[in-house]
């Protein structure tokens, strides 16, 4: 009785001993790279880094598909792309919005992959209200495409740097009205702006007590009439 009891322990110690392999089946990915996708990138350069006071500056705005897929750019207006021109503590200078006359119309643009767009412009160096902008200056220049989709749309800056000009007095005039639109016997009241943009104090003396004189011009730029201003 004893030796059969030694022969089935052993045999139950072999059975729980034995190794055993275990396989496992994990589903493979079917696709081990992402779904193509549209990336746009915008990019603002400019023709030169340095300019004289007054030189125009040429601006390109581009846009660019860099994903690997179809895009669409949707616009709500006339206008696609846009840039500001901002001092070095980040006020707006010159915006070409507020100077641009855009339509209402619904444009898409479609851009296949790594197909660019550009739109150029070109700034006389005035800020909005017509005046030069000084020199001796860096100035900031951000551009945008001005889509409704995607929303934000994208943008960009880049830097320029105005050199100082002729040293000595350096006068800049502009005038504006109080009023677009007038009727055949309303009055204008007309402003006119000296400003000293050199880097030198300026005396003016004048021979009379009227210190300014602006003339009015018709649609083919002949006189229409002249005044002297206090």
């Amino acid at each position: 009785m004893g030796p059969y009891w030694v022969l089935l322990a052993v045999a139950i110690a072999a059975t729980l001993t034995w190794p055993v392999a275990v396989l496992v089946f994990a589903p493979a990915p079917l696709f081990s790279q992402a779904a193509p996708a549209a990336r746009l990138v915008v990019s603002v350069t400019v023709d030169k880094q340095t300019y004289l006071p007054r030189e125009p500056v040429i601006i390109t705005v581009q846009v660019t598909n860099a994903g690997n897929a179809m895009a669409e750019i949707q616009f709500g207006s006339t206008c696609l792309a846009t840039y500001t021109i901002l001092s070095m503590d980040g006020s707006v200078v010159y915006d070409y919005r507020a100077h641009a006359t855009c339509g209402q119309m619904l444009t898409t643009v479609p851009l296949r992959p790594e197909e660019a767009r550009a739109f150029a412009f070109t700034w006389g160096q005035t800020s909005d209200s017509g005046v030069p902008v000084l020199p001796f200056r860096s100035y900031h220049v951000q551009g945008a495409v001005l889509s409704a989709k995607p929303s934000p749309a994208p943008s960009a800056e880049t830097r320029i740097f105005v050199m100082q000009g002729p040293s000595g007095p350096n006068l800049a005039f502009t005038a504006r009205t109080d009023r677009t639109s007038y009727g055949p016997s309303d009055s204008a009241k007309v402003t006119v702006i000296l400003t000293n943009i050199g880097l030198d104090t300026i005396v003016m003396h004048f021979g009379q007590p009227c210190f300014v004189q602006f003339l009015v011009l018709d649609e083919a730029r002949h006189g229409a009439g002249c005044s002297p201003g206090a």
